[in-house]
């Protein structure tokens, strides 16, 4: 039975329903305004009355929820609210999952604007993402197994930044039981074990499920049929730039037995690594991508307070701007937002947006964005007010200016979704955190998954007796060192209403320091 309701109804005193976003088997799913966070979109997920029950579908949405509500992970969606509903008109109830509105599109959907011929290293990026959700599925005790891997319940932002969602069917791993409960998936996706009355899913259920997501992607859409015992991937349907040693790793996920396919998703993640290209052609393909107007992100962030990264992005997007690379920069929001003053804007100078509560203005060939002090009632809010801001510029870099203010557990979702990002170290180590570093290690990995990096910058370089053991302390060598200006030089230059690395007497020292973190951000935006 399908599930209607009419946009301006209000669940639950708080969600006002805007339109409806699709249903499938287990439910349907709707997009609605959060009234108590300023009308913020959420997406929120109906259970579907279950064929097998005097009522309604209960259990399974409610063993989606609890999943959910424990898990934390970057590719996985994350929940916000649960609660029970009656039907208007309709004598049932059901249960209602909300999570955060993901903006995007589905794979299936991207798959159809390539022309059902999507690059084989999107494709790869698109799997190693997959990897790193559904690994972290199954080191959860007891294991989850998602079993329910297709187009559909991938969803891609524009950045390329991966979400498995739709919990509906996933199951805990139950050592011992000989079989599962019930018979679910996609045919032509779910695993063989998935169709047998004797068969219990496990880890490797999803390995055979991402091998025929990744063939469906590579070979045109074609399904894979593993009905027969000997059936092996087709290779002459795969497309012509995927590699041929990838067959062999595609054949060993799809394996009909599980026992002959990879034992856990951290093996699958291995073996798909070893095809990632850091060719020129690679880089090429990029670059198409930027002139077709995908965005470049980049981000600066402190290891420590007084860091300079406030400092640097500035001074990065100056620098682009003179060299003709199209950006914008902007002040992520914090508590204590400080471009305006930093930079001297005065209010008639700005553009707001049409009371967005985020300045705006042109200078130097950058388009510049900062909230207003006391604009937005939390950070949330605000992020998101100028994610939109951005992706309405025709820009094709946008940095932003992560400051020790900001907060970094708010802003890792931000960060996840860049190119790049660049951690900024002083020479004062002792106002170093374990961790700070450990958070930034864990938010490197996962950048390199997406296909991003995580570099470091060296701040406040000059010469003492201990500057070879500091540069040793980064963990990884920094792609460049940024002088320590004279403080009474940069003070006259401010004060005289200048930027001080546009500034003739520091520019001499300044930019050619500079002009490696120009050159690391180039190698994507030319």
């Amino acid at each position: 039975m399908d599930i209607e309701l009419q946009p301006g109804t209000i669940w639950n005193g708080r969600y006002r329903i805007a339109a409806k976003l699709g249903k499938g088997g287990m439910g349907a799913v709707f997009a609605a305004e959060d009234l108590k966070l300023q009308g913020k979109l959420r997406a929120i997920k109906i259970a579907m009355p279950s064929p097998s029950s005097d009522r309604f579908g209960y259990r399974d949405i409610s063993e989606e929820a609890r999943m959910l509500l424990r898990l934390s992970h970057p590719n996985l969606p994350h929940i916000m609210d649960c609660f029970g509903l009656d039907l208007p008109g309709q004598d049932m109830s059901c249960e209602a999952i909300v999570m955060e509105y993901i903006r995007g599109e589905t794979a299936g959907e991207r798959f159809q604007r390539y022309g059902r011929c999507m690059p084989f290293q999107e494709v790869l990026r698109i799997g190693l993402q997959l990897c790193s959700a559904l690994a972290y599925l199954h080191r959860q005790t007891p294991q989850i197994i998602h079993r329910d891997l297709k187009p559909s319940n991938v969803m891609m932002e524009e950045n390329g930044h991966v979400r498995l969602i739709d919990f509906g069917i996933a199951r805990h791993y139950k050592n011992g039981q000989t079989q599962d409960t019930m018979l679910l998936g996609t045919p032509g996706f779910a695993a063989p074990e998935q169709a047998r009355h004797d068969g219990q899913s496990d880890p490797r259920s999803d390995v055979f499920g991402l091998g025929a997501l990744l063939y469906y992607l590579l070979s045109g859409g074609n399904c894979y049929d593993a009905n027969g015992r000997e059936r092996q991937p087709a290779s002459r349907l795969l497309q012509s730039d995927v590699p041929a040693g990838f067959i062999a790793v595609l054949e060993r996920m799809v394996m009909f037995r599980q026992i002959d396919r990879y034992g856990k998703m951290e093996d699958v993640e291995l073996a798909l690594r070893m095809f990632v290209s850091e060719s020129k052609a690679a880089n090429n393909q990029l670059s198409t991508q930027i002139a077709q107007g995908e965005r470049i992100h980049i981000s600066f962030a402190p290891l420590s307070a007084g860091a300079g990264s406030t400092f640097l992005a500035i001074s990065t997007a100056k620098l682009l701007g003179t060299l003709g690379i199209a950006c914008a920069a902007a002040e992520y929001p914090s508590p204590q937002p400080e471009w305006r003053a930093l930079l001297g804007i005065a209010d008639e100078k700005e553009q707001d947006g049409k009371g967005s509560g985020i300045a705006e203005w042109a200078s130097d060939g950058v388009s510049w964005m900062a909230p207003k002090h006391g604009s937005f009632s939390n950070s949330a809010e605000a992020s998101e007010k100028l994610a939109v801001r951005l992706r309405r510029t025709a820009c094709a870099v946008t940095l932003t200016d992560i400051s020790s203010h900001a907060d970094l557990a708010e802003a890792r979702s931000w960060m996840l979704q860049c190119r790049i990002v660049a951690v900024i170290a002083d020479p004062f180590p002792a106002k170093w955190s374990l961790e700070r570093l450990n958070y930034f290690t864990e938010l490197g990995e996962q950048l390199r998954i997406r296909g991003g990096k995580l570099v470091w910058i060296a701040n406040k370089d000059c010469k003492f007796n201990g500057r070879s053991e500091w540069m040793r302390m980064l963990p990884h060598r920094p792609i460049a060192a940024f002088p320590l200006l004279p403080a009474e030089q940069v003070l006259d230059a401010i004060w005289r209403g200048a930027w001080p690395t546009m500034d003739k007497r520091l520019r001499k020292e300044a930019l050619p320091a500079l002009r490696p973190i120009a050159n690391e951000i180039k190698r994507y935006a030319k």
